[in-house]
């Protein structure tokens, strides 16, 4: 079986409740995306969450996250919209998260292909409000000599 990995925690808590885990790697079904995650993002509700100040993904063991880029590995039956090794971007839906070397998630919920500037740009400069990372709102805006934080 081909297992993937995720960053889980098994209890309410501090960051040293996070940990490595391996989990089986899903194919994805009809409507679904298998997504190699390249970047993924940490908002508030993330560390909210892992305290129990918020509860969307009920009790632990769980994987914290909600957007993602990345490269499209596998396409389930009917899909239409994304192709093998195609670079997209999104957000999961509890319970699951993108901390992870892979996500599974359907083909109608707000998934994109990544614009040109997303592909080239460090991770850790592109911003969310929200969930969506779109060009200009919260991500970054192409201006003359370079980009400008959204």
């Amino acid at each position: 079986m081909t297992m993937t990995r995720v960053i889980t925690q098994r209890a309410i808590g501090g960051s040293d409740v996070l940990e490595l885990a391996e989990i089986p790697l899903l194919a994805p079904g009809p409507g679904e995306v298998l997504v190699r995650v390249r970047a993924t993002g940490m908002n508030p509700a993330d560390w909210k969450v892992r305290i129990g100040k918020v509860d969307f993904f009920g009790p632990p063991p769980f994987v914290l996250g909600h957007e993602f880029s990345g490269t499209v590995e596998g396409i389930g039956e009917g899909v239409t919209r994304f192709a093998v090794g195609e670079e997209v971007y999104g957000w999961t839906v509890p319970p699951q998260g993108s901390h992870a070397d892979h996500v599974v998630v359907t083909e109608d919920r707000g998934r994109a292909r990544a614009p040109a500037l997303l592909r080239r740009t460090p991770a850790r400069r592109c911003g969310a409000r929200g969930h969506q990372l779109r060009p200009g709102h919260g991500g970054h805006r192409r201006r003359a000599g370079g980009t400008t934080p959204g």
